[in-house]
């Protein structure tokens, strides 16, 4: 789904948009296209974020929302666009919610960056609890986390703001890869998706305390 996306919408805000039409493509468990005025049209499924492909239970949230709606006629409600000008809403097939579908089947995170929705969260709770689909894995990695770590290993994190932290300073965290903390000369401060503190370094990553 490439970067972290917030797109924040408040649970009283108007639908911009309502329309129908046939579900022509899926790009993953999340990403899905639609026939509107005669052309394809990317949607993103709201309050939703499922595993990337190249993760876990990728393949089986792509392979479960195209049995869902692909070649069918979907109903959608827009509410917002994301960075990547794809329509963020609600899919709906036959009455069903297609969030809540996917969720229920332990396919998705409910995506809490998003709109206040205490259906969905508590859908997420229940499929953890009854360790249904990635939830039967002892410690998912989010995807939100995996894409990071991704642009990471890849050198392409770009807005990270300094940090001031010299040679020897106190990191009691773990470091991950790299060198030891004392060593660390260069430090960049980020906060991630799980409120965590990090401190990424030219040479590894520190999780700070």
């Amino acid at each position: 789904m490439g970067a972290l996306i917030l797109f924040f919408v408040s649970a009283s805000e108007a639908v911009t948009a309502t329309f129908s039409g046939k579900c022509v493509a899926i790009g993953d468990g999340d990403t899905i296209s639609v026939m509107k005025d005669g052309r394809a049209v990317k949607i993103r499924i709201e309050g939703i974020d499922c595993p990337e492909l190249g993760q876990d239970f990728g393949t089986a949230a792509r392979r479960f929302t195209s049995t869902l709606v692909f070649g069918k006629v979907v109903s959608f409600k827009e509410y917002t666009r994301d960075q990547y000008e794809r329509i963020v809403g609600r899919v709906y097939i036959d009455g069903q919610d297609l969030s809540l579908e996917i969720i229920k089947a332990g396919l998705a995170w409910y995506y809490r960056f998003s709109r206040s929705d205490p259906v969905l969260s508590a859908a997420e709770k229940t499929a953890r609890k009854q360790k249904i689909g990635l939830w039967s894995m002892p410690d998912p990695i989010p995807p939100w986390v995996y894409r990071r770590q991704k642009r990471i290993g890849n050198r392409r994190e770009t807005r990270l703001r300094p940090f001031d932290v010299f040679p020897g300073a106190a990191l009691s965290g773990k470091v991950l890869g790299g060198r030891p903390a004392r060593q660390i000369s260069a430090v960049f401060f980020a906060e991630d998706a799980i409120s965590k503190a990090v401190a990424f370094t030219r040479t590894g990553l520190v999780i700070l305390p």
